[in-house]
């Protein structure tokens, strides 16, 4: 997919970026998170929340990560400090099935930003 710099891609950017100061930042839930993450992917210095998902007694949170996969942690709703309900990691690839164009758009965003930040 062919990004245009759109305003559209140029808030969906600053939103990934965001997210990324927030899951490095320390705190609660996100610290958590970030250990979630780092329990599978060791030396982990990159990761974007492409979606987040309040349910009702749970957190769900959708990241891809600097080696380019999606993972998908589910915590139950308070309860960071207890080990996640579920969590999942899949490829680009299969994450890409289906998504809607905005997703597509967030999903190219984030791979370019992992890109710029010298990852494979």
């Amino acid at each position: 997919m062919k990004l245009k710099d759109s305003l559209t891609e140029r808030s969906l950017k600053k939103s990934l970026q965001k997210s990324k100061e927030v899951l490095f930042s320390g705190e609660t839930p996100y610290r958590k998170i970030l250990l979630e993450l780092q329990k599978e992917k060791f030396g982990l210095k990159s990761a974007y929340v492409l979606h987040y998902l309040p349910e009702q007694g749970e957190d769900i949170y959708t990241i891809i990560t600097d080696s380019y996969e999606i993972v998908t942690i589910e915590f139950k709703r308070g309860s960071y400090t207890e080990a996640p309900i579920r969590k999942e990691t899949i490829s680009l690839d299969e994450y890409r099935k289906g998504l809607s164009r905005n997703d597509l758009i967030q999903l190219e965003l984030a791979t370019e930003l992992l890109s710029n930040q010298g990852h494979p």
